[in-house]
This record gives structure tokens, C-alpha cells and sequence, in this order.
């Protein structure tokens, strides 16, 4: 008899390109040093070098972040990200969770691991605004 899938069956690995949008993993270096690997938004490729990409990092807070919460996750820190607890929302996140604008680091493909989940374009473009707008405020302080 056949293993059926969950009773046994090991699913077969499968590589998913790393593109914009695709929520991959990457070792984020925190600002109080600590390196951690963290889902990512890959934003955009890097300019001018290959197979670079640019990313934003992605925390729950070890399943404490609440949107409802701006004093603790002001809104111009933390971009909430689509997840779902029974693994049906796109991205393939579980818990809620957010991109932290602290969180933008380039990294090289060879460094991330895909997780088969995205952002759709509209989430990828308020995003990508949010984040322009952020960088933008840190240069005029």
C-alpha cells in the first residue's frame, strides 16, 4: 500500500525562484547585533551587482505582534503582512506579523532559501511605498 499524503508520505522538495515579491529567509542582522534567520520580502534586485537582492525582514515577535498595538508596533516602524494560522494566505507566514523598516539588508541569492510563498502586487506596492517613505523621513532628520 502507497503512503497517501499525511500518513507517511515525505513530500518531494521544490525550488521556487527567488523573485520579487517571494518570501524567502534570510539572516537578518538585527540592530542590537543578533543575526537570526527571518522570513523576507524580496523588494527589488540590487542595482549594478548580480544576483543580489534587497529584502525586508519579517517579525511576529514571537507571535506577540498585534496591529491594533501602535504604541508598542507604531505604524511607520511595522508594514503588517498577510498570514493566515491554517497556512492559507499566499505568503506561507503562520503567525501575524509585520515588516520591520528596520529590516532592509541586501543579501545574495545564494544566502536565502525560498519558502514557496509571495505578497501579491498590491501588498508589494503599498510595501514598497511605505518603505520609500520611511527612508525618505530618515533622510530629511
Amino acid at each position: 500500500m502507497k503512503p497517501r499524503a499525511g500518513r507517511g508520505a515525505v513530500p518531494k522538495p521544490v525550488a521556487f525562484p527567488i523573485v520579487v515579491g517571494s518570501v524567502v529567509y534570510a539572516p537578518i542582522k538585527a540592530t542590537k547585533g543578533v543575526t537570526k534567520r527571518r522570513p523576507c520580502v524580496v523588494l527589488m534586485a540590487t542595482p549594478a551587482v548580480e544576483d543580489h537582492f534587497i529584502v525586508i525582514g519579517i517579525t511576529s515577535d514571537g507571535g506577540n505582534y498585534d496591529p491594533a498595538d501602535t504604541r508598542r508596533y507604531p505604524p511607520d516602524l511595522y508594514f503588517p503582512i498577510p498570514s493566515s494560522p491554517d497556512g492559507s494566505s499566499a505568503t506561507g507566514l503562520l503567525r501575524r506579523c509585520a515588516a520591520y523598516a528596520e529590516f532592509v539588508q541586501d543579501f545574495a541569492r545564494s544566502e536565502m532559501a525560498g519558502t514557496a510563498g509571495f505578497v501579491d502586487a498590491t501588498v508589494l506596492n503599498a510595501l514598497t511605498a511605505w518603505i520609500r517613505a520611511y527612508i525618505r523621513n530618515q533622510q530629511a532628520r
